[in-house]
């Protein structure tokens, strides 16, 4: 568009989409950022824990790349716009990284609720087996779909998204909502069963994780609903969700990773759990209190 030109309404609404996602990156991060200084106590206190394993692996993993991968996306927001008009193979690369971030963050989501299930069925190793070849299925099939999205996508002002293929966003969503039906539906049943006859809701333990996993569940199915509906049947987009759903996508797995780590640290079912004491244990001994 020349200076003097008047915008076409595609070039308007491409505008638009731009603003509201380089608004919701810089919001994402504004988020972040205020909820690592509120945590940053709790945050000292666990690095220095004796404790060693994989979820606090998973918790400085999602703590740090969090941070790191949005202050990313608001920098390239940043720069594609005022500094280089980018082109698409820049554009590819850029949102490998971005998906790259999101099924990092994800995946570690998944695997600390895969933990959670593992404790919970008293480490049943055919359970772990079940989960883990399940875990490899879906990370390819995902890694395999976000592959073809990328090669095939079109994009507009700044990288943002202006057509990908319909039924490979609808694959994706089906796939995700599939993984947290499989780890909610494990979960609640073992948690209805080891309350041995009595309300679940009334012994605290088992209610914090079937909250936990509700929430989980129904935040990301909502999230994937909306991204399916978002797009019409030729593949553009009605509105402006998917443009800023990997920002959305991210935060959520990343506070909700280290809120549940955080929920289970600080748990007091009227045991002693010690400081040094690994989630997997805490989680299956307190479920297996008579």
């Amino acid at each position: 568009m020349n200076g003097g030109d008047v915008p076409s309404l595609e070039e308007i609404l491409l505008q638009e989409r731009f603003d509201v996602a380089r608004a919701v990156a810089f919001a994402v991060l504004a988020c972040l950022s205020w909820e690592a200084c509120i945590n940053l106590s709790f945050d000292v206190d666990y690095f220095w824990a004796s404790t060693r394993g994989i979820v606090k692996t998973i918790h400085y993993t999602a703590r740090s790349f969090g941070v790191l991968s949005q202050i990313g996306s608001v920098y390239i927001k940043y720069y594609f716009k005022y500094l280089e008009k980018p082109t698409d193979s820049r554009c590819r690369k850029w949102l490998i990284s971005q998906f790259l971030a999101l099924i990092l963050l994800m995946f570690n989501l998944e695997v600390l609720l895969m933990t959670r299930v593992y404790a919970l069925y008293d480490r049943n190793y055919r359970v772990a087996w079940g989960l883990g070849i399940f875990t490899v299925l879906k990370s390819t099939a995902a890694a395999v779909i976000v592959a073809f999205t990328i090669m095939r996508a079109h994009f507009g002002q700044a990288c943002i998204l202006t057509w990908v293929p319909q039924e490979l966003i609808v694959g994706l969503s089906a796939v995700e909502i599939a993984t947290h039906c499989l780890i909610i539906g494990l979960t609640v049943v073992k948690s209805l069963r080891s309350a041995g006859g009595r309300p679940w809701w009334s012994i605290s333990l088992l209610r914090m994780v079937i909250r936990d996993s509700i929430l989980i569940f129904a935040t990301l199915t909502i999230l994937h609903v909306m991204l399916i509906t978002d797009i019409s049947g030729d593949g553009k987009f009605i509105s402006m969700i998917l443009p800023v759903s990997i920002g959305v996508c991210s935060i959520s797995a990343k506070l909700q990773t280290c809120r549940i780590i955080r929920n289970m640290r600080d748990f007091s079912p009227g045991i002693t759990l010690h400081s040094n004491t690994d989630y997997c244990t805490e989680l299956t001994v307190v479920t297996t209190i008579p």
